[in-house]
């Protein structure tokens, strides 16, 4: 659950409570925490959910944590498997954790949704000590160094990895700026058909999403945002924009009901996150 959805008051307690919600973390981040300070001596846990707490930003502190007396046992990569009953854009993994001075980590990576298969593969990752002919579970060292991102990938690839950060700077470093896209709160009423969005003609903007990027290229399938925002960064008077106002008005119901919209309700017709125009002429590096 995104902080966004989250009540001021609870965020505040969460963060009196939780050392590592930090940033924009996920909710998820504070249970595994608590959950982490629940083990006893030599206890383990296991936690099947998004693995982007180990790579970005918010997830330094709980990192840190997890490097400061927890070992992280094993680790299996779920994504591009068939593990849902419907398609979810998701980044799951199924991560284990003991209290416990670390060593090495047991990874797998994207394992056959087969019954029969999977057993297997849950009795090779608990024995005692890996066959040499294991060519799908590998223990792999060094993955867990403070709030450093956890490189998870096959051991060749965790080396490459490794050599590009001695060897180059982070992006941000040298002037780039790295961003996650435009956060609504309600893609369903700001996002739709460019030609479809019956706005004035400044009031929308051509989007590019994960699915329009096939092959290193991008194949725009059409849809467009909704942007409420002047350029001066405030929000426009919709009195000033009559087609906008009825679009919005038709919506508001939706709209209105999200949390950002309730902590201002004068300003309910925004987006979480201020939309900037310029972006869509500037050059820029997109990964899906």
């Amino acid at each position: 659950m995104r902080q966004e959805r989250i009540p001021d008051v609870l965020v505040a307690e969460y963060r009196r409570r939780f050392t590592t919600l930090y940033d924009r973390a996920d909710l998820y981040i504070p249970f595994i925490e608590h959950s982490l300070v629940s083990l006893a001596k030599g206890g383990t846990l296991g936690f099947i959910c998004s693995d982007r707490w180990m790579k970005n930003k918010y997830g330094g502190p709980l990192r840190a944590m997890v490097s400061n007396g927890y070992h992280l046992k094993a680790y299996v990569d779920m994504v591009d498997t068939d593990a849902f009953h419907s398609e979810v854009v998701a980044y799951p993994a199924i991560t284990i954790i003991s209290r416990k001075n670390s060593g090495k980590t047991r990874v797998a990576h994207k394992p056959e949704i087969n019954k029969d298969k999977l057993t297997s593969l849950s009795n090779r990752f608990r024995a005692k000590k890996l066959p040499v002919s294991e060519n799908q579970i590998k223990e792999v060292t060094g993955i867990v160094t403070g709030a450093d991102p956890w490189i998870l990938e096959p051991s060749e690839q965790l080396t490459i990895m490794r050599r590009l950060e001695r060897t180059f700077p982070v992006l941000e470093d040298v002037g780039c700026k790295v961003g996650i896209g435009v956060a609504t709160g309600s893609d369903k009423a700001f996002i739709g058909p460019y030609g479809e969005l019956d706005v004035e003609l400044d009031r929308k903007l051509p989007l590019v999403r994960t699915c329009d990027i096939h092959g290193g290229k991008v194949e725009w399938r059409g849809d467009g945002v909704i942007n409420p925002f002047a350029k001066d960064g405030g929000l426009v008077d919709l009195e000033d924009y009559p087609k906008l106002k009825t679009y919005l008005e038709d919506r508001r119901e939706i709209i209105a009901h999200r949390h950002v919209a309730k902590r201002s309700p004068a300003r309910w017709y925004r987006t979480i996150d201020r939309i900037y125009p310029d972006l869509a002429a500037q050059e820029k590096l997109l990964i899906p």
